[in-house]
C-alpha cells in the first residue's frame, strides 16, 4: 500500500469506528436486543432496503461513463464492467422481505404487508443517500463513486459477519439471502475497489481530499438508514403490543 492510500485510509479510520461502535448495529445484532424487535427490524431493513440498491449498477456504470469522459479510461471501463455484478440485488432483498413478514404474520395481532412495505416512498435516509450518489456521479469528481462503494462494501466484510450469524440463529427458515450473498462476495469487490482507489490517487493529482470526504459522508448516510429502520420497528412492535 502506497503512502497516498495509507493517508486515505488514516483519514477515514475515526468515520468507520464511529460505524462500527453505533449503539444501533450494536444493539441490532447483540443478543439483548429481543427476538420481535430484531424481527420487525430485519423486515424493516430488507423492505426500505430495496430502495436503498435498487439503482446500485446505475451508479456505478454512469460514473464509469462520466470517469471515462475525463480521460480516466482505464477506471472508467472497470467501473462499467464492475457494475454488472450489481444488478438485480434488490430483488433478494425484497424476497427476504416477503419471507420475514410471512414468519411474522403467523403469530402476528397486527400483521404486516410486505408488498406495501416494499413499495412504500423511500425512507428520509435512503434519499440523503441516493443523493449522494446522485451528487457524486454528476460533481466535478464522479470517481468518488470508488471511494463510496469501497467503504459500504466493506461493511459487509467487517460488520456482515456478526450480523449474519444474529439471522441465522434468528431464522430458520431464512429471510437473509441478501446479507448471506454479500458476506461472500464483497470482500472480492472490497479488493476490486480498494485498487481501484489506490489507481486513481496514484495516477491523479489533488484526488485524495474529495475521495476522503466522498467515503467519510457514504458512511455517516449509510449509518443513518438502520437507525431510522429501528424507530419504524420501536413503532411497529408498540402497535404490536398494544392490539
Amino acid at each position: 500500500m502506497d503512502e497516498a492510500m495509507e493517508r486515505y485510509e488514516a483519514a477515514l479510520e475515526d468515520t468507520r469506528i464511529s460505524l462500527s461502535s453505533n449503539g444501533v448495529m450494536k444493539y441490532i445484532v447483540d443478543s439483548d436486543c429481543p427476538v420481535n424487535l430484531f424481527h420487525l427490524w430485519s423486515i424493516r431493513w430488507a423492505a426500505h432496503g430495496v430502495r436503498m440498491t435498487e439503482q446500485v449498477a446505475s451508479w456505478i456504470e454512469r460514473a464509469g461513463r462520466r470517469t471515462k469522459a475525463m480521460g480516466l479510461h482505464d477506471l472508467g471501463r472497470n467501473l462499467q464492467a464492475h457494475s454488472h455484478a450489481e444488478y438485480g440485488h434488490e430483488k433478494l432483498l425484497a424476497a427476504d422481505a416477503r419471507t420475514l413478514v410471512n414468519l411474522w404474520n403467523q403469530d402476528a395481532k397486527e400483521p404486516l404487508n410486505a408488498e406495501q412495505l416494499i413499495a412504500s416512498s423511500p425512507l428520509y435516509s435512503a434519499r440523503k443517500y441516493v443523493e449522494l450518489h446522485e451528487e457524486t456521479i454528476g460533481g466535478k469528481h464522479p470517481y468518488c463513486q470508488v471511494a463510496i462503494e469501497y467503504e459500504i462494501e466493506r461493511i459487509s466484510v467487517v460488520l456482515g459477519p456478526s450480523l449474519l450469524a444474529r439471522y441465522q440463529q434468528t431464522f430458520k427458515e431464512g429471510g437473509y439471502s441478501f446479507i448471506a450473498e454479500h458476506v461472500e462476495l464483497d470482500q472480492g469487490h472490497t479488493a476490486f475497489n480498494q485498487r481501484q482507489l489506490q489507481k486513481i490517487l496514484e495516477s491523479e493529482d489533488d484526488t485524495l481530499v474529495p475521495l476522503v470526504e466522498a467515503g467519510r459522508l457514504a458512511l455517516q448516510r449509510y449509518a443513518m438508514f438502520p437507525a431510522e429502520c429501528l424507530q419504524l420497528a420501536k413503532q411497529d412492535l408498540i402497535r404490536e403490543l398494544s392490539a
